[in-house]
């Protein structure tokens, strides 16, 4: 799922959850308190400014004090969702609102037209490719068999001035962290080429795509190289 589809689903669950909220203001005070979360003196400085994030051990996402804070707040959801009478009309209503058809600009590189669309009936974006104006659409990504929960997505980093390769990565379960992949437009397979999981700000491919340049983030030092 991309940033931009993440965070209007997440505005929609609040605008959901606030509605049932304010049908069940009369019961409020049989509601659960929301579990605390633990402020953390950090500070850094970038470019000469101190800046103070009390909340930077959240970035951690695999550590035992990230997972606890999560199964928290997991918990309260379903403690205040899960006994609403109205769950299953907030649950059709936010599907319906987020199911409608999707679809970008088209790039074109050489011939070549790339299409990213998701249509309704799809949890993520696959991406086709057409050669040609008056070509058809053929699918050269499609990220639903990459996991049985479609919580594994695709995001386009760069495509040749040619059209003839794709820089694409992989993203696991909404993290920042991609897989970058090699991708032959032509052949519509992956080449070997693979850099490993990590924070990448910026992928750009030599005009003939015979290699790319990249920038990479450290998660403990926010430093690129």
């Amino acid at each position: 799922m991309s940033v931009s589809a993440r965070t209007t689903r997440a505005c929609l669950a609040l605008a959901g959850l606030l509605g049932m909220w304010a049908d069940g203001a009369g019961s409020q005070a049989a509601l659960p308190s929301p579990p605390p979360t633990r402020r953390q003196d950090f500070r850094e400085t970038v470019q000469g400014t101190e800046i103070a994030d009390p909340y930077r051990w959240l970035e951690d996402g695999q550590s035992p004090d990230t997972r606890a804070w999560i199964d928290a707040q997991n918990s309260y959801t379903h403690a205040v969702l899960d006994g609403s009478k109205d769950l299953a009309k907030i649950r059709a209503r936010l599907t319906a609102l987020s199911r409608y058809d999707v679809q970008g600009p088209p790039p074109r590189r050489g011939r070549r037209y790339f299409v990213s669309r998701r249509r309704a009936a799809d949890d993520l974006s696959i991406l086709y490719v057409r050669e040609g104006r008056e070509g058809a659409d053929e699918v050269l990504l499609d990220p639903h068999p990459l996991s049985p929960d479609h919580t594994v997505d695709v995001s386009v980093d760069d495509i040749s001035a040619d059209g003839r390769v794709l820089v694409y990565g992989l993203r696991h379960g909404g993290e920042d962290e991609t897989e970058l992949h090699v991708r032959d437009v032509g052949r519509r397979a992956d080449r070997p080429d693979v850099l490993p999981r990590g924070l990448y700000r910026g992928v750009s491919l030599k005009p003939d795509g015979s290699g790319f340049y990249y920038a990479a983030q450290s998660r403990q030092t926010g430093i690129r190289i």
